[in-house]
């Protein structure tokens, strides 16, 4: 596993989603855990690699509505490419997590799929 690779896509796909870098709290490589039958349990992953994160950023506080957006936690973790060039990316962040599948065709990144996992 290129750990190089998986990050530089990761961050990619980050930026196609967000429409800018965004600095996270977490970022990672993981795998689905599996059931007692083999299949893939979409409800857990298993983090296989944590990727280091500068511990200095500029933190500028923003209140609406009593809300620290400074409080909320950026999370982003991309599973391994399967043998269908897809992967899945979890992201958390401002009360929400969702899952979102991409295709990799040549060196682009299509965002196939998008799911809503829950809202805080």
């Amino acid at each position: 596993m290129d750990l190089y690779y998986y990050e530089d896509l990761l961050n990619r796909i980050a930026i196609s989603l967000y429409g800018t870098k965004i600095v996270f709290d977490k970022k990672g490589v993981f795998e689905w855990d599996k059931r007692p039958d083999g299949s893939i349990s979409y409800r857990s992953i298993k983090v296989l690699h944590k990727f280091q994160i500068p511990t200095t950023k500029n933190e500028i506080v923003e209140t609406k509505s009593k809300v620290s957006y400074l409080s909320l936690k950026n999370n982003i973790y991309i599973s391994k490419i399967s043998d269908e060039s897809t992967v899945d990316v979890y992201s958390s962040g401002g009360g929400m997590v969702k899952r979102y599948t991409f295709k990799i065709i040549d060196s682009k990144i299509q965002k196939v799929k998008e799911t809503v996992i829950s809202i805080r």
